[in-house]
Protein backbone atom coordinates (compact mmCIF):
# COMPACT_ATOMS: atom_id res chain seq x y z
CA UNK A 1 0.00 0.00 0.00
CA UNK A 2 1.91 3.41 -1.43
CA UNK A 3 2.38 6.01 1.27
CA UNK A 4 -0.82 8.74 1.55
CA UNK A 5 0.55 12.38 -0.04
CA UNK A 6 0.00 15.07 2.53
CA UNK A 7 -1.03 18.72 1.58
CA UNK A 8 0.83 21.87 1.77
CA UNK A 9 -1.54 22.83 4.70
CA UNK A 10 -0.87 19.46 6.83
CA UNK A 11 3.02 19.77 5.88
CA UNK A 12 3.23 23.29 7.71
CA UNK A 13 1.21 21.87 10.67
CA UNK A 14 3.75 18.47 10.96
CA UNK A 15 6.48 21.42 10.71
CA UNK A 16 4.44 23.74 13.41
CA UNK A 17 4.23 20.32 15.59
CA UNK A 18 7.89 19.08 15.52
CA UNK A 19 8.95 22.61 16.27
CA UNK A 20 7.01 22.58 19.68
CA UNK A 21 7.94 19.35 20.31
CA UNK A 22 11.71 20.30 20.00
CA UNK A 23 11.69 23.78 21.70
CA UNK A 24 12.46 25.47 18.50
CA UNK A 25 11.22 29.14 18.10
CA UNK A 26 10.81 30.42 14.24
CA UNK A 27 12.69 33.93 13.41
CA UNK A 28 11.93 35.74 10.77
CA UNK A 29 14.55 37.77 8.91
CA UNK A 30 14.27 40.63 6.05
CA UNK A 31 17.14 40.96 4.19
CA UNK A 32 18.58 44.29 3.00
CA UNK A 33 17.07 43.17 -0.81
CA UNK A 34 13.73 43.07 1.10
CA UNK A 35 13.90 39.15 0.76
CA UNK A 36 12.90 37.60 3.79
CA UNK A 37 14.01 34.00 5.45
CA UNK A 38 12.70 31.91 8.29
CA UNK A 39 15.34 30.49 10.68
CA UNK A 40 14.59 27.72 12.96
CA UNK A 41 17.15 27.94 16.47
CA UNK A 42 16.51 27.22 20.15
CA UNK A 43 14.16 29.61 22.27
CA UNK A 44 16.91 29.55 24.84
CA UNK A 45 19.52 31.08 21.75
CA UNK A 46 21.49 34.16 22.19
CA UNK A 47 21.13 36.76 19.54
CA UNK A 48 24.85 35.96 18.36
CA UNK A 49 23.95 32.24 17.70
CA UNK A 50 20.93 33.66 15.46
CA UNK A 51 23.06 36.46 13.76
CA UNK A 52 25.57 33.53 12.71
CA UNK A 53 22.71 31.73 11.31
CA UNK A 54 22.18 34.70 9.36
CA UNK A 55 25.60 35.44 8.04
CA UNK A 56 25.82 32.09 7.04
CA UNK A 57 23.10 31.75 5.11
CA UNK A 58 24.43 34.50 2.95
CA UNK A 59 27.70 33.90 3.13
CA UNK A 60 28.77 37.19 4.56
CA UNK A 61 32.41 37.27 5.85
CA UNK A 62 32.86 40.89 6.93
CA UNK A 63 30.06 40.16 9.26
CA UNK A 64 31.12 42.83 11.99
CA UNK A 65 29.58 45.85 10.41
CA UNK A 66 26.19 44.56 10.32
CA UNK A 67 23.60 43.26 13.24
CA UNK A 68 19.74 42.41 13.32
CA UNK A 69 17.16 44.89 14.97
CA UNK A 70 13.59 44.49 15.77
CA UNK A 71 10.52 46.54 16.26
CA UNK A 72 9.43 47.05 20.49
CA UNK A 73 5.67 47.51 21.40
CA UNK A 74 6.23 51.06 20.44
CA UNK A 75 7.51 50.43 17.10
CA UNK A 76 11.25 51.41 17.90
CA UNK A 77 13.59 49.84 16.24
CA UNK A 78 16.19 48.20 18.54
CA UNK A 79 19.32 46.34 17.92
CA UNK A 80 19.78 42.62 19.27
CA UNK A 81 22.59 42.31 21.94
CA UNK A 82 24.42 39.24 20.60
CA UNK A 83 25.24 38.02 23.96
CA UNK A 84 22.00 37.71 25.79
CA UNK A 85 18.88 35.62 25.41
CA UNK A 86 16.24 36.77 22.46
CA UNK A 87 13.31 35.72 24.45
CA UNK A 88 14.43 38.03 27.10
CA UNK A 89 14.99 41.21 24.51
CA UNK A 90 11.84 40.30 22.89
CA UNK A 91 9.90 40.16 26.07
CA UNK A 92 6.89 38.22 24.38
CA UNK A 93 6.76 40.09 20.66
CA UNK A 94 7.21 38.25 17.39
CA UNK A 95 10.37 36.85 16.39
CA UNK A 96 10.57 39.20 13.36
CA UNK A 97 14.17 40.75 12.87
CA UNK A 98 15.91 42.98 9.75
CA UNK A 99 19.28 42.53 8.83
CA UNK A 100 21.08 45.97 8.63
CA UNK A 101 24.47 47.89 8.66
CA UNK A 102 25.51 48.88 12.49
CA UNK A 103 28.39 50.19 11.72
CA UNK A 104 29.09 51.93 8.65
CA UNK A 105 32.94 52.49 7.78
CA UNK A 106 34.60 55.97 6.80
CA UNK A 107 35.40 54.46 3.61
CA UNK A 108 33.11 51.68 2.42
CA UNK A 109 35.30 51.07 -0.94
CA UNK A 110 38.02 49.48 1.72
CA UNK A 111 35.80 46.78 2.35
CA UNK A 112 37.54 43.63 1.32
CA UNK A 113 34.56 41.82 -0.38
CA UNK A 114 32.11 42.33 -3.26
CA UNK A 115 28.96 41.05 -1.60
CA UNK A 116 29.80 43.04 1.44
CA UNK A 117 30.47 46.49 -0.55
CA UNK A 118 26.78 45.47 -2.75
CA UNK A 119 25.13 44.33 1.16
CA UNK A 120 26.21 48.40 2.19
CA UNK A 121 25.32 49.73 -1.47
CA UNK A 122 21.82 48.29 -0.54
CA UNK A 123 21.65 50.09 3.10
CA UNK A 124 22.63 53.66 2.02
CA UNK A 125 19.74 53.18 -0.50
CA UNK A 126 17.18 52.48 1.87
CA UNK A 127 18.74 55.12 4.10
CA UNK A 128 18.28 57.67 0.59
CA UNK A 129 15.06 56.19 -0.49
CA UNK A 130 13.32 56.80 3.26
CA UNK A 131 14.95 60.31 3.52
CA UNK A 132 16.85 59.48 6.07
CA UNK A 133 19.78 60.43 4.05
CA UNK A 134 18.89 63.55 1.80
CA UNK A 135 21.07 64.62 -1.34
CA UNK A 136 21.02 66.95 -4.37
CA UNK A 137 19.51 66.41 -7.46
CA UNK A 138 22.48 65.75 -9.29
CA UNK A 139 23.98 63.30 -6.57
CA UNK A 140 20.43 61.36 -6.66
CA UNK A 141 21.14 60.81 -10.38
CA UNK A 142 24.13 60.20 -10.30
CA UNK A 143 24.22 57.46 -7.25
CA UNK A 144 20.96 56.20 -9.50
CA UNK A 145 23.07 55.37 -12.57
CA UNK A 146 25.56 53.64 -10.90
CA UNK A 147 22.68 51.17 -9.33
CA UNK A 148 20.88 50.70 -12.93
CA UNK A 149 24.57 49.79 -13.84
CA UNK A 150 25.04 46.99 -11.52
CA UNK A 151 21.39 45.78 -11.22
CA UNK A 152 20.35 45.83 -15.26
CA UNK A 153 23.82 46.34 -16.66
CA UNK A 154 24.79 48.50 -19.88
CA UNK A 155 21.92 50.84 -21.04
CA UNK A 156 19.49 49.40 -23.89
CA UNK A 157 16.36 50.90 -25.40
CA UNK A 158 13.87 48.25 -24.41
CA UNK A 159 10.44 48.54 -22.92
CA UNK A 160 11.90 46.08 -20.01
CA UNK A 161 14.96 48.82 -19.44
CA UNK A 162 12.07 51.51 -19.00
CA UNK A 163 10.13 49.64 -16.46
CA UNK A 164 13.14 48.58 -14.52
CA UNK A 165 13.47 52.42 -14.72
CA UNK A 166 10.52 53.39 -13.30
CA UNK A 167 9.85 50.50 -10.23
CA UNK A 168 13.42 50.64 -8.74
CA UNK A 169 13.92 52.88 -5.79
CA UNK A 170 16.36 55.63 -7.07
CA UNK A 171 14.96 58.57 -4.88
CA UNK A 172 12.09 59.59 -2.63
CA UNK A 173 10.33 61.14 -4.91
CA UNK A 174 11.37 60.07 -8.14
CA UNK A 175 10.32 62.39 -11.82
CA UNK A 176 10.58 62.47 -15.29
CA UNK A 177 13.68 65.01 -15.29
CA UNK A 178 15.30 62.19 -12.81
CA UNK A 179 14.63 59.62 -14.73
CA UNK A 180 15.71 61.54 -18.08
CA UNK A 181 18.87 62.29 -15.97
CA UNK A 182 19.81 59.13 -14.73
CA UNK A 183 19.36 57.29 -18.12
CA UNK A 184 21.81 60.32 -19.40
CA UNK A 185 24.63 59.29 -17.11
CA UNK A 186 23.77 55.82 -17.30
CA UNK A 187 25.29 55.47 -20.87
CA UNK A 188 28.33 56.44 -19.54
CA UNK A 189 29.07 53.70 -17.46
CA UNK A 190 28.95 51.04 -20.70
CA UNK A 191 31.36 48.49 -20.05
CA UNK A 192 31.48 48.83 -16.13
CA UNK A 193 31.44 45.75 -14.16
CA UNK A 194 28.46 45.40 -11.15
CA UNK A 195 31.64 45.09 -8.60
CA UNK A 196 32.99 48.30 -10.52
CA UNK A 197 29.37 50.28 -10.36
CA UNK A 198 29.14 49.59 -6.59
CA UNK A 199 32.79 50.95 -5.83
CA UNK A 200 31.82 53.97 -7.53
CA UNK A 201 28.45 54.36 -5.75
CA UNK A 202 30.14 53.98 -2.38
CA UNK A 203 32.80 56.30 -3.52
CA UNK A 204 30.40 59.21 -3.70
CA UNK A 205 27.81 57.85 -1.07
CA UNK A 206 30.51 58.74 1.68
CA UNK A 207 30.42 62.29 0.46
CA UNK A 208 26.88 62.62 1.76
CA UNK A 209 26.49 64.94 5.18
CA UNK A 210 24.10 62.58 6.47
CA UNK A 211 26.28 59.10 5.56
CA UNK A 212 26.85 56.45 8.33
CA UNK A 213 25.36 58.69 11.11
CA UNK A 214 22.41 57.48 13.28
CA UNK A 215 20.37 60.35 14.72
CA UNK A 216 17.90 60.82 17.70
CA UNK A 217 15.62 63.84 18.49
CA UNK A 218 17.25 65.18 21.27
CA UNK A 219 16.77 69.06 23.35
CA UNK A 220 20.34 70.82 23.82
CA UNK A 221 20.74 72.92 26.92
CA UNK A 222 18.52 76.23 25.77
CA UNK A 223 15.57 74.16 24.56
CA UNK A 224 16.38 74.27 20.92
CA UNK A 225 15.23 70.57 19.23
CA UNK A 226 18.13 69.04 17.62
CA UNK A 227 19.45 65.91 15.94
CA UNK A 228 22.10 63.95 18.23
CA UNK A 229 24.25 61.92 15.92
CA UNK A 230 26.10 58.93 16.12
CA UNK A 231 28.81 57.72 13.66
CA UNK A 232 32.81 56.51 13.27
CA UNK A 233 34.19 60.18 13.89
CA UNK A 234 32.53 60.72 17.03
CA UNK A 235 29.31 62.76 17.84
CA UNK A 236 27.29 65.13 15.93
CA UNK A 237 25.11 67.78 16.38
CA UNK A 238 22.47 69.10 13.82
CA UNK A 239 19.59 71.64 13.14
CA UNK A 240 17.59 71.70 10.29
CA UNK A 241 20.06 68.95 8.61
CA UNK A 242 22.68 71.44 9.18
CA UNK A 243 25.71 70.23 11.62
CA UNK A 244 26.42 72.57 14.16
CA UNK A 245 28.45 70.75 16.51
CA UNK A 246 30.90 67.64 16.03
CA UNK A 247 33.02 66.21 18.85
CA UNK A 248 35.24 63.72 17.65
CA UNK A 249 35.96 61.07 19.74
CA UNK A 250 39.60 62.04 20.61
CA UNK A 251 38.21 65.49 22.04
CA UNK A 252 35.95 63.29 24.38
CA UNK A 253 37.10 62.06 28.08
CA UNK A 254 33.63 60.80 28.91
CA UNK A 255 30.42 60.20 27.71
CA UNK A 256 27.52 59.41 30.31
CA UNK A 257 23.49 59.43 30.84
CA UNK A 258 21.77 60.34 34.04
CA UNK A 259 17.87 59.85 33.91
CA UNK A 260 17.18 61.13 29.85
CA UNK A 261 20.19 63.54 30.15
CA UNK A 262 23.28 62.87 28.16
CA UNK A 263 26.52 64.53 29.09
CA UNK A 264 29.35 64.81 26.67
CA UNK A 265 32.82 65.96 28.50
CA UNK A 266 35.40 67.28 26.29
CA UNK A 267 38.88 67.94 26.79
CA UNK A 268 40.63 71.37 27.01
CA UNK A 269 41.02 73.03 23.92
CA UNK A 270 42.69 75.88 22.02
CA UNK A 271 39.74 78.34 23.30
CA UNK A 272 38.94 76.82 26.28
CA UNK A 273 41.56 76.45 29.60
CA UNK A 274 39.55 73.83 31.35
CA UNK A 275 37.55 71.00 30.87
CA UNK A 276 34.12 71.41 29.24
CA UNK A 277 30.62 69.22 29.85
CA UNK A 278 27.64 69.73 27.64
CA UNK A 279 24.62 68.08 27.91
CA UNK A 280 21.60 67.34 25.99
CA UNK A 281 17.83 66.01 26.94
CA UNK A 282 16.11 62.99 25.19
CA UNK A 283 12.88 61.89 25.50
CA UNK A 284 13.45 59.61 28.04
CA UNK A 285 15.80 57.18 30.54
CA UNK A 286 15.38 54.24 28.07
CA UNK A 287 16.46 56.91 24.53
CA UNK A 288 18.93 58.26 26.68
CA UNK A 289 20.38 54.82 27.36
CA UNK A 290 20.83 53.22 23.83
CA UNK A 291 22.27 56.35 22.62
CA UNK A 292 24.99 55.91 25.56
CA UNK A 293 24.95 52.37 24.77
CA UNK A 294 25.67 53.00 20.73
CA UNK A 295 27.91 55.23 21.52
CA UNK A 296 30.39 53.19 23.44
CA UNK A 297 29.82 50.91 20.45
CA UNK A 298 30.81 53.15 17.66
CA UNK A 299 33.87 54.28 20.06
CA UNK A 300 34.96 50.89 20.94
CA UNK A 301 34.39 49.65 17.31
CA UNK A 302 35.87 52.22 15.04
CA UNK A 303 38.63 53.77 17.74
CA UNK A 304 40.32 50.67 19.82
CA UNK A 305 42.33 47.66 18.69
CA UNK A 306 40.38 44.89 20.54
CA UNK A 307 37.36 45.55 23.00
CA UNK A 308 38.33 45.80 26.84
CA UNK A 309 37.79 42.36 28.35
CA UNK A 310 35.37 43.92 30.76
CA UNK A 311 34.02 47.36 31.89
CA UNK A 312 36.53 49.23 33.48
CA UNK A 313 36.16 52.62 34.82
CA UNK A 314 36.81 55.58 32.20
CA UNK A 315 35.61 56.72 29.35
CA UNK A 316 33.04 53.71 29.13
CA UNK A 317 31.55 54.79 32.91
CA UNK A 318 30.56 57.64 34.36
CA UNK A 319 28.07 56.66 36.71
CA UNK A 320 25.88 55.23 33.90
CA UNK A 321 26.28 51.51 34.87
CA UNK A 322 28.23 49.14 33.71
CA UNK A 323 28.44 47.90 29.26
CA UNK A 324 31.41 47.24 26.72
CA UNK A 325 30.97 46.39 23.14
CA UNK A 326 32.29 42.92 23.24
CA UNK A 327 32.60 41.87 19.22
CA UNK A 328 35.23 42.38 17.13
CA UNK A 329 36.78 45.78 16.42
CA UNK A 330 37.25 47.13 13.00
CA UNK A 331 40.48 47.25 13.41
CA UNK A 332 40.14 43.09 14.10
CA UNK A 333 37.90 42.76 11.02
CA UNK A 334 40.17 44.24 8.79
CA UNK A 335 43.04 42.68 9.92
CA UNK A 336 41.29 39.04 9.42
CA UNK A 337 40.04 40.29 5.94
CA UNK A 338 43.79 40.90 5.05
CA UNK A 339 45.05 37.88 6.43
CA UNK A 340 43.32 35.52 5.50
CA UNK A 341 41.18 36.14 1.86
CA UNK A 342 38.03 35.03 0.84
CA UNK A 343 35.84 34.85 -1.90
CA UNK A 344 31.97 35.67 -1.83
CA UNK A 345 29.59 33.66 -4.19
CA UNK A 346 28.54 34.88 -6.69
CA UNK A 347 25.86 38.08 -6.03
CA UNK A 348 22.23 38.00 -7.79
CA UNK A 349 21.83 41.50 -8.37
CA UNK A 350 18.43 42.48 -8.73
CA UNK A 351 15.28 44.37 -6.64
CA UNK A 352 13.69 41.05 -6.14
CA UNK A 353 16.39 38.30 -6.65
CA UNK A 354 17.02 36.62 -3.71
CA UNK A 355 21.15 35.74 -2.62
CA UNK A 356 22.75 33.01 -4.20
CA UNK A 357 22.74 30.05 -1.93
CA UNK A 358 25.79 29.20 -3.01
CA UNK A 359 29.27 28.95 -1.37
CA UNK A 360 32.89 27.87 -1.73
CA UNK A 361 33.03 27.11 2.13
CA UNK A 362 35.34 30.38 3.07
CA UNK A 363 31.95 31.48 4.62
CA UNK A 364 32.50 28.57 7.26
CA UNK A 365 36.10 29.85 7.84
CA UNK A 366 35.33 33.17 8.93
CA UNK A 367 33.04 31.63 11.48
CA UNK A 368 35.61 29.83 13.27
CA UNK A 369 38.17 31.79 13.14
CA UNK A 370 39.90 32.42 16.76
CA UNK A 371 40.06 35.58 18.47
CA UNK A 372 42.88 37.38 18.03
CA UNK A 373 45.03 39.48 20.40
CA UNK A 374 46.97 42.17 18.73
CA UNK A 375 49.49 44.49 20.15
CA UNK A 376 51.75 47.50 18.65
CA UNK A 377 55.13 46.30 18.92
CA UNK A 378 56.47 49.31 17.20
CA UNK A 379 55.41 51.98 14.27
CA UNK A 380 55.45 48.57 11.58
CA UNK A 381 55.14 45.54 12.99
CA UNK A 382 52.27 44.23 15.08
CA UNK A 383 52.39 40.80 17.70
CA UNK A 384 49.54 38.35 16.90
CA UNK A 385 48.58 35.80 19.41
CA UNK A 386 45.65 33.55 19.04
CA UNK A 387 43.75 32.76 21.74
CA UNK A 388 42.61 28.95 20.87
CA UNK A 389 45.82 27.49 18.78
CA UNK A 390 48.27 29.33 21.96
CA UNK A 391 50.51 30.64 18.98
CA UNK A 392 52.02 34.08 18.42
CA UNK A 393 53.17 35.70 15.06
CA UNK A 394 55.21 38.90 14.05
CA UNK A 395 53.95 40.57 11.42
CA UNK A 396 54.75 43.41 9.45
CA UNK A 397 52.39 46.41 8.73
CA UNK A 398 52.24 49.94 7.18
CA UNK A 399 49.68 50.87 9.57
CA UNK A 400 48.94 54.18 8.01
CA UNK A 401 47.97 51.93 4.97
CA UNK A 402 44.94 50.10 7.09
CA UNK A 403 42.54 53.02 6.80
CA UNK A 404 41.38 53.30 10.31
CA UNK A 405 40.77 56.61 12.24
Amino acid sequence: MGSEVKSNDELKEICKENVKKNNVQEAKVTFLDATQHSFFIKKRATGGELFNEVVSYIHLNEKEYFSLSFGDNTGTQLWLCNDKRISKQLKGEPWIFNFRVKFYPVDPTTLNDDLTRYQMCLQIRSDIYSGKISATFATYALLGSYIVQSEFGDYSVSPEYDSFLRNIHLAPVLSDALLDKVQSLHKQHKGQSPADADLQYLENAKKLSLYGISTTLAKDSKGNAVAFGIGAHGIHIYQDRIRIYRFIWQNIIKIAYKRNIFTIKLRRGELEKNETNISFKFADYETAKRAWKFAVENHTFFRLIRPDEKPRKGFLHWGSGKFSYQGRTQFQSKMASQMFGNSAPNIQRSQSARFSCKSDGNGAFFNLLPMLEIYIESENFLLIKSISHNTSHFIEFNLQRLNFL
